[in-house]
C-alpha cells in the first residue's frame, strides 16, 4: 500500500519542516514510523525598488520578478504602461515610461502583487521635468565691430530659434539637448 502526503501552500518567506508519524499495532506490538517533511520558501523577489527616469525616454525599464505563484502589476498611472501585466512563476516585466512634457517633475509608485500570500513589493519611478532654458538670458553688443559671442541652451528634446532680429545671427538655429549656440549682430 502507498500512502500519499500533501501540504498546503507555503505563503511564507521561510522554509518549513516537520515530522509525520505514523503506527502501527498488530499483535500487541506497536511501531511507530517517522517521516521528515520539508516544504520550499515562498519565493517573491522584485529585482528593482527605483528606477531614476530621464525626461526623454527611448527604452523601457525592466523589473525581474521571482515568484512561486502568479504575480500582477497594479499602481499605474497613465504615463507608465506595463507588460505583462500578469504572469505565473518567474518572469520579467517591463515599464514603458512616456516622455514628460510637464515643467515639473512627476512620481508615482507602482506595486507587484503576489497572488498567494498578500505579498506585495513597491517600485518608486521618479521622472525629471521638462527643461528649457538659456544662460545668460540678455546679451548687449558694441554698436560696432560687435563680436560674436556663445551662450547655452538647455532642453530636454529638440529646440529651433523662432523669432529673432534679422540684423542677429545664430548658429546653430536649431538642435537637440544641451548646446552652444553663438550670437552676433550684423
Amino acid at each position: 500500500a502507498s500512502v500519499t502526503l500533501s501540504a498546503d501552500n507555503n505563503t511564507l518567506l521561510a522554509e518549513r519542516s516537520g515530522t509525520v508519524t505514523f503506527t502501527s499495532i498488530y499483535n500487541g506490538t506497536t511501531k511507530h514510523l517517522t517521516v521528515q517533511v520539508s516544504q520550499d520558501r515562498f519565493i517573491f523577489e522584485v529585482s528593482a525598488s527605483s528606477f531614476d527616469v530621464p525626461t526623454i525616454v527611448s527604452t523601457p525599464y525592466v523589473a525581474t520578478v521571482q515568484c512561486s505563484s502568479e504575480w500582477s502589476v497594479s499602481n499605474l498611472p497613465e504615463w507608465i504602461k506595463a507588460s505583462p501585466m500578469t504572469h505565473t512563476g518567474n518572469g520579467s516585466v517591463s515599464f514603458n515610461v512616456e516622455s514628460n512634457p510637464q515643467l515639473q517633475s512627476r512620481s508615482a509608485t507602482v506595486r507587484i502583487n503576489s497572488t498567494l500570500g498578500d505579498h506585495t513589493h513597491d517600485i518608486a519611478f521618479t521622472q525629471a521635468a521638462f527643461q528649457f532654458e538659456s544662460s545668460p538670458v540678455s546679451h548687449t553688443f558694441e554698436a560696432v565691430d560687435a563680436s560674436a559671442t556663445s551662450f547655452e541652451v538647455v532642453c530636454s528634446g529638440a529646440w529651433s530659434f523662432v523669432g529673432a532680429p534679422s540684423w542677429v545671427t545664430l548658429s546653430p538655429a536649431s538642435g537637440t539637448g544641451n548646446m552652444q549656440v553663438r550670437i552676433g549682430v550684423n
